[in-house]
């Protein structure tokens, strides 16, 4: 098979550039292996303090992910240094996620000093912003001494006993947002604005992978579980199809859509709850997996997959109504679908309790899918512009997202 002569020598045949530094992606997967093992801790500990654990850990991995991702749509280049910072982020990431799989709550001085690192890299990252940018050189120190002192009050956390670690962890997230939140809107418009169509598109990334690595814990959980019979495969089939669902409704309506003016911090901040209702979608399925053919659904693992399924949609609607598009009944239209699915899987919740596994767990994924299904019948082609149009046109928007 002669490759060169299919594609042969001119210009259009040139892999386009993309806007996503590799470095990136690359962090993105370790991010996502910190998650897997957060994940697989919460599989052990499927109870109060478990889920709560779960919480923070995602929720202080997210905001790290999402700093950095923030930090690199505000930068033109991807040079050595920045390279070589990140890749001590990467590291304490890494290590996170080994403290988040052994138990954040058992080990909170390593999960400090750790995310002191972190945050440090993201300071270095602002250092080494304002000492190459002339024009943004202001605003990128006020960042660096910002992130900085929110990483020199997570390495203190880590020499206090409990709980007044926690009250610095909540002084140093404080004195983040601030830096953030403080800052002149039009002076970060005009001298250290975001990239819109970049930063929507890394967030969009992120929430492609998070919906792979739920659906790895469902085959995880055939491989420790009774293996693939015709019970688990049609298990992993309904599982499927509420990730295909979720994936349909974000990328049908979220992804690449217009931000509302004035709503890019919201729709930037609702998808932390969106990801961790889809990574805990995942985790839930697990034990379900496992069970042996024939068998009534555990009351727990029943009520955490309608949760977490529940808690996806309502995300997902919250994103649709009050931050997605300037088109206010588009955005309403879309958001009822979602929550349609959300009152469908409450009923499926209160049906399926008492089912085998496999019954329940369809009866949840019909409620889920039904809506959505119906949407998409609707309106196949509503909107949606081809390859070459979405490279002709300019990105769409995130323009009010100067801070975070």
């Amino acid at each position: 098979m002669d490759l060169d002569s299919d594609f042969g020598h001119d210009d259009r045949h040139r892999p386009a550039e993309s806007d996503i530094p590799w470095i990136e992606l690359f962090f993105d997967l370790v991010f996502i292996a910190a998650l897997i093992l957060a994940g697989d801790r919460l599989v052990e500990h499927m109870g109060i303090v478990g889920i709560a654990e779960f919480t923070a850990v995602f929720a202080l991995l997210w905001w790290a992910w999402s700093s950095i991702t923030i930090h690199f749509a505000r930068r033109d280049s991807d040079d050595t240094l920045a390279r070589l910072i990140v890749f001590a982020f990467v590291l304490a990431i890494a290590f996170l996620g080994v403290v988040a799989g052994r138990g954040m709550f058992e080990n909170t001085a390593s999960f400090a000093a750790l995310y002191a690192i972190a945050r440090l890299a993201l300071a270095a990252l602002y250092a080494d912003l304002a000492w190459r940018d002339a024009n943004g050189r202001r605003l990128a120190t006020r960042f660096a001494i910002g992130f900085g002192l929110g990483a020199a009050l997570w390495g203190l956390s880590a020499a206090v006993p409990e709980p007044w670690r926690y009250a610095l962890w909540a002084v140093a997230i404080g004195a983040e947002f601030a830096t953030g939140w403080l800052q002149d809107r039009k002076e970060l418009r005009d001298h250290l604005s975001l990239d819109a169509g970049r930063l929507s598109e890394r967030y969009g990334q992120l929430t492609l992978i998070v919906l792979g690595e739920s659906f790895i814990k469902i085959t995880a959980g055939l491989v420790e579980g009774p293996g693939l019979t015709r019970d688990t495969m049609l298990l992993s089939l309904y599982a499927l199809v509420f990730i295909g669902a979720v994936f349909w409704a974000y990328y049908g309506d979220v992804a690449g859509s217009t931000i509302r003016k004035g709503r890019a911090r919201l729709w930037t901040y609702l998808h932390l709850p969106l990801m961790m209702s889809i990574a805990a979608l995942g985790v839930s399925f697990h034990p379900i997996t496992e069970q042996e053919a024939g068998t009534t659904i555990d009351a727990l693992h029943h009520r955490m997959l309608h949760v977490c399924a529940i808690a996806t949609f309502f995300w997902l609607a919250m994103i649709d109504i009050f931050a997605r598009t300037s088109d206010a009944a588009g955005g309403w239209r879309a958001g009822a679908s979602r929550l349609a699915s959300a009152g469908l899987l409450g009923v499926s919740w209160a049906v399926g309790s008492g089912m085998l596994a496999i019954q329940s767990v369809g009866i949840a994924a019909l409620a889920c899918a039904l809506p959505v299904a119906v949407e998409a019948l609707r309106r196949p082609h509503e909107g949606k512009p081809t390859r070459a149009e979405v490279r002709q046109e300019p990105a769409p928007g995130l323009e009010e997202a100067e801070k975070r």
